[in-house]
């Protein structure tokens, strides 16, 4: 059978010239957007000039009146925002009250109330944002983008109800709260919008982030320059300008996506290179408990004095009044957890030693440290996973508990109030009673900032070169020395494999064929001597030799007692 042609061979292909229509009505687009910008017009009257120009077919919005009904039954009349579209009616409430006004009223803007122009303004900038999306997208301004990513995140735009709900989705899955670096991203935008100024979408090319990070760390008030107050100004590190480009790719991300705009909008993100990480030694760590326990560090050893006991003269190490070192004892189980179980340095001071909903605590009884409480907001990157204590890490704890539970009882301890404003309930920071694991001697907490400014000082006084971030590091690769592998140190440590596996790139090296390994030791045997120096290299406590004429008075003192021994006999 023979098929009839019905419409002709070319109906498939486009009308002559049809592509040059559509290229001058983008190129018209364009110019009443331009023009608009630049003259401070109104969405309503852009979007009246698209119609008349035939490059929208869809009316304008308008006010009007809806009768809506209420819970007891009666009719409430409320203002919304409609929009007449050939494929469907949109209306969107104000939430305000129409009283006695009527449709054609709110049409003069005189009657109108100003909350409801200022809804239809909103609604009618959103049709005419996405029409530049549709038409013009590569004339829109990178900082416009980066102000609507900055104003969704904000949770001012949001309703309570709606807030509550996203914080309960947060928490269910594991993820912290979605407010919680909304001011670290306000500052980062407000850099971003400082050097992209009127920047398009359109002239976005590879080497945006390369450009932005020798602007960001070539300014001249940078390098060693002063501000404004005459502090000095540090240079910015590689890793904040890979966050402030973080925030830029993933608002671009979020503008393509919701918009579905027809436009290439990526960059390449320059390489920061982290290095090895800064690990504290074992050595370096008994240095500074040493110092928190009152011995004095003179820069090759710990400084000796003789003394006469036992009826005899002996070398010992030179220990300061409990008064001079009382400060710095919760510093020992601090730089103990963090070194044993790589506790991060803020959830180290909230730990306890009873289960909690807001603060992490050590279960004895289990041998489990908890580094969140109940209802804690997890981190995406940084969960702070709950995890099992080595059965040696778990005696040490219950000794220090056993300690707790005498000084409770004979000096009776109480819960001292905390002196900050209490915050809604929910939070992070509700008062939950119970005595702290890293306590000022009384079961009370230690200020995060004190804990820091003696960290500092330790390290100085020791000769440590280093933060007190750098001892989770330090552990690690002392678990590694031991002879544990990176799985088993993911799981002592409560940390995901892939970020030991990023950060620990010559530990995981060492796990390969070609690596000297010792054999692996068995947890519920190791001692802490042979988790911290497997193979006794480490040695004794180093010790400076007395004073020299206090060597002189010694052995003078020691030669007449002898001679006096002799002349007794």
């Amino acid at each position: 059978m023979t098929r009839t042609r019905t419409a002709p061979k070319d109906a498939h292909l486009p009308l002559i010239g049809y592509r040059e229509i559509e290229a001058g009505k983008i190129e018209l687009a364009r110019a009443i957007f331009a023009v608009a910008d630049d003259e401070g017009r109104s969405a309503m009257q852009v979007l009246d000039k698209l119609n008349r120009f035939k490059l929208a077919d869809e009316p304008l919005p308008y006010l009007a009146v809806r009768e809506d009904a209420a819970e007891d039954g009666s009719c409430r009349r409320v203002i919304v925002v409609r929009h007449n579209l050939a494929h469907a009616r949109v209306e969107e409430s104000t939430e305000l009250d129409a009283g006695d006004l009527t449709t054609e009223d709110l049409k003069d803007p005189e009657k109108r109330p100003p909350a409801a122009s200022l809804a239809l303004e909103e609604y009618a900038e959103d049709r005419r944002f996405r029409r530049q999306v549709m038409d013009a997208p590569r004339d829109i301004r990178i900082s416009t983008v980066v102000l609507m990513y900055l104003k969704l995140r904000d949770p001012a735009n949001m309703s309570p109800g709606a807030k509550e709900l996203r914080e309960y989705e947060a928490r269910r899955h594991g993820e912290t709260s979605p407010w919680t670096g909304f001011v670290n991203a306000t500052n980062f935008g407000t850099q971003l919008i400082g050097y992209l100024k009127n920047m398009t979408v359109g002239q976005i090319t590879a080497t945006l982030g390369q450009n932005y990070k020798d602007h960001l760390q070539g300014k001249p008030r940078m390098r060693g320059g002063t501000d404004e107050e005459g502090r000095t100004v540090a240079l910015p590190k590689d890793a904040t300008v890979d966050a402030h480009l973080s925030l830029l790719n993933v608002a671009l991300a979020w503008f393509v996506r919701e918009y579905r705009a027809a436009v290439r909008v990526e960059f390449d993100k320059p390489v920061v290179d982290r290095g090895d990480p800064i690990c504290l030694t074992w050595e370096e760590v008994r240095r500074a408990i040493m110092f928190c326990l009152g011995y004095v560090w003179d820069g090759v050893g710990y400084a000796t004095e003789r003394v006469f006991r036992d009826g005899k003269w002996q070398v010992v190490l030179v220990r300061r009044p409990l008064a001079e070192y009382e400060m710095y004892l919760p510093v020992v189980r601090f730089l103990l957890i963090y070194f044993l179980t790589g506790t991060r340095f803020k959830a180290i001071l909230k730990l306890g030693w009873v289960p909690l909903n807001f603060r992490g605590w050590i279960d004895l009884d289990r041998g489990w440290i908890y580094r969140n409480g109940r209802k804690s907001k997890r981190h995406a990157a940084k969960p702070k996973e709950q995890s099992q204590l080595l059965p040696v890490v778990r005696l040490l704890f219950a000794n220090w508990f056993a300690h707790d539970e005498r000084s409770r009882i004979a000096d009776k301890w109480a819960i001292r109030p905390s002196r900050r404003r209490k915050r809604a309930r929910g939070t992070e920071d509700v008062e939950e009673k119970g005595f702290f694991v890293v306590h000022d001697g009384s079961g009370n907490p230690v200020p995060l900032k004190r804990m820091q400014e003696l960290i500092t000082e330790v390290f100085a006084k020791v000769g440590i070169d280093a933060t007190g971030h750098k001892l989770k590091g330090g552990g690690v690769t002392t678990y590694h020395y031991a002879g544990f592998s990176l799985a088993q140190i993911s799981f002592w440590f409560g940390t995901t494999e892939r970020v030991l596996d990023t950060r620990y790139r010559k530990l995981k090296q060492a796990e390969a064929t070609f690596g000297i390994r010792p054999a692996p030791p068995d947890p519920a045997r190791i001692t802490l001597s042979q988790l911290l120096d497997p193979h006794g290299r480490l040695g004794p406590v180093p010790r400076s030799a007395p004073h020299p004429e206090a060597v002189i008075d010694m052995l003078a003192e020691k030669a007449g007692a002898r001679r006096a021994c002799r002349a007794r006999r």
